[in-house]
Parts: C-alpha cells; structure tokens; sequence
C-alpha cells in the first residue's frame, strides 16, 4: 500500500504554519451504465489563507489582501509542483483507457482528473503500476464491478512496509500538520443504490450517491476505512 506522500508534501512544505483542519481531500468518481466514467481528486488548501495573512510581515499581508486567491496560488504553483503536476497528468493520459487527464490550481484547490472506458483502466491508474506514480486515491484501492455491485477493497501490505512508510519523514511532517483534516469519497451511480457496507457511509438526497467522511490520520492508520460494498439498481 502507497499513499501519495511526495505530492502532498510538496503542498504542506512551504509553510510549517498551516494549522490543523485547512486540508481536506475529496475523490468523486462517477459511473457510468456502461463502466466508464470520470474520476475527480481535488486537494483543498485555501483554509490557510487567513492564518498566512495574520503571520505574515505588512509588506506582505498587504499584497495578500488585495488577491488572495492569486496570491495562494502563486505559493501552490510552484516550479517543482508545476513539473511533478504535468508529468502525472502525462503519465496518466499514456495508460490505455484513459484519457483527458488535467490539472489545475485554482483558490487554492488542486483538481487532478481524468476519464477511464473500464474499471480495469481506473484500476490502472489508482496503481499507477506502469509509470510508477503512486495513485490519487489513498491506498492505491482496487474496485470490483459485477452486477449492479461495486467493492472498493484496500490491498494487502505487510507490517514491514507500512511501518517504513510511518517512519518517512515526509510522513512525519504530514501528521504534524494535518490535524483534523479529512478524506471524502463521493461515488455516483447511474441508478439509485440499494445498500452499502460501510456503516460511516451515508446516502446524499438523490438516492444515487454514496459519500464517506473519514479523517485523513485515521485513515493513515487504517486505509480499510474506505472499503466499501455498495449496491445499486442499474
């Protein structure tokens, strides 16, 4: 199991000031009857602004209220981020069945998305086995489609490797910072789903999306906190 530590670090490690709870994560995917679909991972830091005004100098906090969302942005959109942003997107939009890969930073958002024909090529790409990324969603999650049923399952890793990961300190520095921060999966379906497995989980007012909110260090801890069996009418 790999979490997209390199990535993320890049965002928190310009500012050891980023309080606890400016970072939330939400992954979208929506399916479509025939398997395809598009799938949606935006990394939301614009919670930061108010505290980078209030530490800032008055030479700078002067600029950041005239546009902060400019001014964020411009912290978030680094070179190196520019370049580690374009060479996923690259990597991404070489895999067989996918396609229309892109990034942006906007208000301090970060939206990475892309289109896949099949399950097999969403797989694919979570992996990131052929380029070697380490996959938007946390815990690389393997999906299973099969008649009006969608398992989302966590892979097996073994304690060796997840206690080396705990021991990065790209790591270290993320638990530091992340505080309350949470992870959110919405999943929407062509019909309207019947049930799920997760208790945490819960059913949005249209009857065809499933949403699961967990903390981010929680699922740090345990990445079976997003395994999920759901079941809809096609």
């Amino acid at each position: 199991m790999k979490f997209p530590i390199r990535l993320l670090a890049l965002f928190l490690g310009f500012s050891l000031l980023i309080l606890p709870a400016c970072l939330t994560i939400e992954e979208e995917i929506f399916f479509n009857s025939d398997g395809s679909g598009t799938y949606v991972n935006r990394v939301d830091m614009s919670g930061m602004i108010d505290l980078l005004m209030m530490m800032s100098p008055d030479s700078v906090r002067e600029q950041m209220s005239s546009n902060p969302d400019a001014f964020l942005d411009s912290l978030l959109g680094s070179q190196e981020m520019g370049a580690s942003l374009a060479q996923m997107t690259d990597a991404y939009n070489q895999m067989e069945g996918i396609s229309g890969a892109a990034h942006e930073i906007k208000k301090g958002v970060l939206r990475i998305q892309f289109n896949f024909t099949s399950l097999e090529a969403l797989n694919l790409a979570n992996e990131g086995v052929e380029q070697g990324l380490q996959g938007m969603g946390l815990g690389a999650p393997l999906f299973v489609m099969k008649k009006g049923r969608l398992t989302r399952n966590v892979k097996d890793t073994s304690s060796a490797e997840i206690d080396q990961m705990m021991e990065d300190p790209d790591m270290e520095m993320m638990k530091m910072l992340m505080g309350d921060a949470t992870y959110t999966t919405r999943y929407h379906f062509p019909g309207p789903v019947k049930k799920y497995s997760n208790p945490a989980a819960s059913l949005a007012d249209d009857g065809s999306t499933v949403v699961l909110e967990v903390r981010l260090l929680d699922l740090m801890d345990d990445p079976s906190l997003l395994t999920n069996e759901i079941r809809y009418k096609k």
